[in-house]
């Protein structure tokens, strides 16, 4: 993919964090979505 060369193909760490971050932010945007959904 053409992220990995941006993130770094050799830092497997750093793909990991990114990857982390995304996530948090995924869950934070479906908790703005759907504010009365308890999860």
């Amino acid at each position: 993919m053409a992220w990995d060369s941006l993130l770094g193909a050799n830092q497997p760490l750093s793909k990991r964090e990114a990857f982390m971050t995304q996530a948090v932010r995924l869950f934070v945007l479906l908790g703005n979505f759907f504010p009365a959904n308890p999860i």
